[in-house]
């Protein structure tokens, strides 16, 4: 197949529907299909965009520029505002108009943002990815959906939660395929756990970010000793992050770092103990919480949103009540005692990657559901 992804955040943002992408891309390519990536040229690239264009000449990349009245959007936080994803995916598709009437014919443009896909020629065959369910339901987003020829979930939950913000889906064929990781590069190298607690993603509330400080203070209070949390991401509520850490006594136990290459985020997994993902809404199955595991952490997660699809609690993980910061330290402070318990559930886990989480099986399943689409 010839495949195009469009995706103009790809070059700069790390997320879910960025690093996916890429290593969708990377397997497909490998596996003989001929991929090329449509994304942005912007003022600072990503580590991991970067390690990609190095380690994947086999994939043809073309970079737009957008107008210079337009790259202000650069400088807007993140994350903060949905509609800077939407106005971004505008002046894009803009751009990208010279880039379609010249190009050649794809089997199929995948897209993994709803406002992207209305910028794709109708004469191209669309794939729209869902990674996430909307905040609220929006108007426009009815006359947007009628763009995608087909669509791709990353989770039931996800399927489930877009087909009850618009009806108009049940009658669509939506297939789950889940995001899985590559279990040859986030090993498990056995190093010194020196970190008892990581969290990694962006700095949003409903990822459970203030859950985890309020946990942290319930431990202190406990008496239980915590050596470190180290937080890796960005987003706009990393000075809130930091207000509250102070006001619960525990900013001591804390280390902020973002933007890191895959290299250092591979041994924060290998020397941390617990892996937290407390998300309470909107997400599909964690990408890193499959890194984390595949690396020997054990996982901490929410009875929640797509999470518990691989996450079994005293099976391969603990799973606890959402937006319960009791309910949380409860299970830190079980794992941080419990050698035997930790090392059940961070090899279970492992085994489970291996057996139905490995990118290899996931983008095989993936390349399926693509060739039903061109047929």
């Amino acid at each position: 197949m010839k495949i195009l992804v469009h995706q103009p955040r790809l070059s700069y943002f790390i997320g879910g529907g960025e690093t996916v992408p890429l290593q969708q891309a990377e397997i497909l390519s490998q596996l003989g299909h001929k991929v090329e990536i449509l994304t942005s040229k912007p003022p600072k690239y990503s580590e991991i965009y970067e390690e990609f264009k190095i380690k994947n000449p086999q994939v043809l990349l073309h970079e737009l520029e957008l107008k210079d009245s337009q790259r202000d959007i650069y400088k807007e936080i993140p994350g903060k505002d949905w509609s800077r994803w939407d106005r971004e995916a505008i002046y894009f598709g803009q751009t990208a108009n010279d880039f379609y009437s010249l190009a050649n014919d794809y089997d199929l443009v995948v897209t993994h943002l709803l406002s992207d896909s209305l910028f794709v020629p109708l004469k191209y065959n669309n794939v729209l990815h869902l990674h996430g369910v909307p905040s609220k339901w929006r108007s426009f987003d009815e006359i947007f959906l009628s763009r995608p020829n087909h669509f791709v979930s990353v989770s039931e939950y996800v399927t489930k939660g877009w087909r009850t913000l618009y009806p108009l889906l049940r009658e669509r064929s939506i297939d789950t395929c889940y995001n899985g990781i590559n279990s040859n590069k986030y090993l498990n190298q056995n190093k010194t756990r020196d970190i008892d607690l990581l969290y990694v993603g962006r700095l949003i509330q409903i990822k459970g970010i203030f859950d985890i400080i309020k946990a942290l203070g319930v431990l202190k209070q406990g008496g239980l000793k915590i050596n470190k949390l180290v937080v890796v991401g960005a987003g706009p509520e990393l000075e809130r992050m930091k207000s509250e850490s102070q006001r619960e006594g525990v900013d001591n136990l804390i280390e902020f770092d973002s933007n890191i290459p895959t290299k250092k985020l591979i041994d924060y997994y290998n020397r941390s103990k617990i892996f937290l993902c407390p998300s309470y809404d909107k997400e599909g199955v964690l990408t890193t919480m499959l890194e984390a595991a595949s690396c020997g952490c054990a996982i901490i997660t929410a009875d929640c949103c797509g999470m518990v699809e691989f996450a079994r609690s005293d099976v391969n993980s603990k799973v606890v009540i959402p937006q319960n910061p009791q309910s949380l330290a409860d299970s830190i402070n079980l794992i941080l005692t419990d050698d035997n318990l930790r090392k059940k559930l961070v090899t279970k886990a492992a085994n489970d990657i291996k057996e139905s989480w490995d990118t290899e099986q996931t983008v095989n399943r993936l390349i399926k559901v693509y060739e039903k689409y061109v047929k």
